[in-house]
């Protein structure tokens, strides 16, 4: 009896010492609070500690990332992955969408770029697997949003922009000048 109970404190014990895993390729999900709470707490004058602390997270999870096994949606049919790619000196991550086991459609996923001579571009996303959206923002250096709202994910495995929660056109003709476009 003394034994079995020992067993199992040491058992449990074991269990909670170990690090919890979360899926950090599905990013981090504090961006998909929703439109309004987070980006309040972005336009403030401490939104660019936030982003900088996120992007720090994304940068640690995805520094020796490759590409995840499938990731299974709420529906059957349809899976995501995520995959490395190399521009140069930086890197992507792109979110693939697969119905019934072909390629679909993609979206840019993760980004930090340092190429740019006035501007660092960073793009991070959360994939919502409960509601099938990829929430994302984009912003450059010192926290200028470009871009904060969702993309939809149909059932086809097309993705969509869902919605445009903010917008900055004057920073979105940046990305242009700079080819920062998907």
């Amino acid at each position: 009896m003394l034994k079995s109970k020992l067993l199992i404190f040491i058992t449990s014990l074991i269990l909670f010492c170990l690090p919890k895993t979360n899926n950090v390729f599905l990013g981090d999900s504090k961006i998909s609070l929703g439109h309004e709470k987070y980006f309040k707490n972005l336009v403030r004058t401490k939104g660019y500690i936030i982003l900088k602390d996120q992007n720090n997270k994304y940068k640690n999870a995805y520094a020796k990332f490759d590409k995840s096994e499938l990731i299974n949606s709420n529906s059957k049919n349809l899976k995501f992955k995520l995959i490395k790619k190399y521009l140069n000196k930086d890197y992507r991550i792109v979110l693939y969408t697969y119905l019934n086991g072909k390629k679909r459609d993609s979206t840019e996923f993760y980004r930090n770029s340092n190429d740019h001579k006035l501007q660092n571009y960073t793009c991070m996303s959360y994939l919502d697997l409960k509601e099938n959206k990829i929430w994302k923002i984009e912003y450059f250096s010192q926290g200028e949003i470009i871009f904060y709202g969702s993309d939809k994910i149909n059932i086809d495995g097309s993705i969509e922009t869902d919605s445009i929660y903010f917008l900055d056109e004057s920073l979105d003709a940046l990305m242009q000048n700079y080819n920062l476009y998907y």
